[in-house]
C-alpha cells in the first residue's frame, strides 16, 4: 500500500468510524502504525516518518472536526427536543389572547424544522394536535375579547346617554324657569287672551307651551279683527273665550261699572255691577240653541236672578233672530252700543 492509498483511505473512512470513542481512535491508530512497521523497513520508516505523523495528525483532525459537529448536532436536536416538549406541555388554557399568536407562531416554526430534521419527525402529530387545540381556544378569547369590546362600547354609550339626559334636563329645567319667570310677569291665571302684536317671541312660545292658541278674532273693545292667543275654557271655543275677555276689557271702560267677574259655572258667563244693581251677560256660539231644554232653564235662571238686567251676547249674526227669541240679545259688532242702552234702561 503506498502513501497515497493511504490518505485515499483516511480521507474515506465510513461515518461509523467517526462515532467511536477516543479509546478506540487510539487504539486504530496503534493498529495502523503496527501494520506499517510489518509492511514498511526500518529505514523505510525514518524516511516515512514525518508524512505519516502528518497522516496522523490530518487523521485525528478529521476526526475531531467530525466529533465536534455531530455533538453539537446532537445537543441542537436535544435542544429543540426540550424546547418543542415544553410547548407541548404547555396549558393553553392559560395562555393569555396577547400571548396567544406567538405560541401559535411558534408551533409553526417547530412544525417547520421537522421537515429538516428526521429525528423530531415523531412530533410532527403533536405539535399538529397542540395547533388543533389552540386554534379554537384563541378563537373562544377572541370572542370573549370582542365581548368585552361590545360591553365596554354599551356602557359608554349608556354613560353618554345618561350625560346627554342629564344635559337636557338641566336645559329644559333652564328653560322652565325661564318660561316661569316669562309666565309669572304675564300672569296668564288672570288672563285668557293675550293680544300676538304686545307679546315677544319667547312670550308666545310660553304661552303657547301653556294651552294658548292663535286665532283671529273680532274684538268688542277696539271693534276690529285683532291677532290674539287664547286659552279656551273648559269645552268653550276659542272664540267664546276670547269674546269674554274682550267683553270684560270693554266694560272697565265704563264708568261705574265694577266688580267684573266672568263664571264658569252655572251663573252667566259675565257678571258685573253698576249703580248698586248686578248685571249679566252671556255670550253664546249658537252651541245652546242645539240643547233647548237647558236654554228654558238659563233663561229662566237669568230672568229669576237678574229680570231685565241681562242679555245674549251673540258671535254668529245669523242666529240673532233665533236668541231674540229666547231673551234680549245683540252682536258683537253693536255690543258696546247696546250695553249702554241696557244700563240706561235699567237705571
Amino acid at each position: 500500500m503506498g502513501l497515497n492509498e493511504i490518505f485515499v483511505f483516511a480521507s474515506n473512512l465510513p461515518d461509523s468510524f467517526y462515532a467511536l470513542s477516543n479509546e478506540s481512535v487510539s487504539k486504530i491508530k496503534f493498529d495502523i502504525l503496527n501494520l506499517f512497521s510489518q509492511i514498511f523497513t526500518w529505514k523505510t520508516l525514518v524516511i516515512l516518518t514525518p508524512s505519516l505523523i502528518y497522516l496522523n495528525y490530518k487523521i485525528s483532525t478529521s476526526i475531531f472536526r467530525r466529533l465536534e459537529k455531530r455533538k453539537a448536532e446532537n445537543k441542537r436536536v436535544a435542544d429543540e427536543i426540550c424546547e418543542i416538549k415544553d410547548i407541548l406541555d404547555t396549558n393553553v388554557g392559560r395562555i393569555s389572547l396577547d400571548e396567544m399568536p406567538g405560541f401559535l407562531k411558534s408551533l409553526e416554526e417547530k412544525l417547520s424544522i421537522l421537515k429538516t430534521s428526521k429525528k423530531l419527525a415523531n412530533f410532527r402529530k403533536p405539535l399538529n394536535d397542540k395547533i388543533m387545540e389552540t386554534e379554537p381556544v384563541l378563537k373562544e378569547l377572541k370572542s370573549k375579547k370582542r365581548l368585552r369590546e361590545l360591553k365596554e362600547e354599551r356602557d359608554l354609550l349608556e354613560q353618554e346617554i345618561k350625560e346627554l339626559d342629564r344635559q337636557k334636563q338641566e336645559k329644559l329645567m333652564d328653560e322652565e324657569a325661564k318660561w316661569r319667570e316669562i309666565l309669572n310677569k304675564l300672569e296668564p291665571d288672570e288672563n285668557n287672551a293675550f293680544k300676538k302684536d304686545e307679546l315677544s317671541d319667547e312670550e308666545i312660545r310660553a304661552l303657547q307651551n301653556e294651552g294658548y292658541q292663535h286665532a283671529n278674532e273680532y274684538c268688542v273693545f277696539e271693534r276690529k279683527i285683532v291677532s290674539v292667543l287664547v286659552k279656551p275654557i273648559l269645552n268653550h271655543s276659542k272664540t267664546h273665550t276670547f269674546l269674554v275677555w274682550s267683553l270684560c276689557q270693554l266694560l272697565e271702560k265704563f264708568e261705574d261699572v265694577e266688580k267684573i267677574t266672568g263664571h264658569e259655572t252655572r251663573d252667566a258667563d259675565i257678571t258685573f255691577r253698576y249703580k248698586r244693581k248686578y248685571y249679566a251677560l252671556e255670550v253664546e256660539t249658537g252651541n245652546l240653541l242645539r240643547k233647548k231644554r237647558q236654554a228654558r232653564e238659563k233663561v229662566r235662571f237669568l230672568n229669576s236672578k237678574y229680570k231685565d238686567r241681562w242679555m245674549f251676547i251673540v258671535t254668529n249674526k245669523n242666529l240673532l233672530a233665533r236668541y231674540r227669541k229666547l231673551g234680549p240679545a245683540t252682536q258683537r259688532s253693536v255690543v258696546a252700543k247696546s250695553l249702554k242702552k241696557l244700563l240706561k234702561i235699567s237705571t
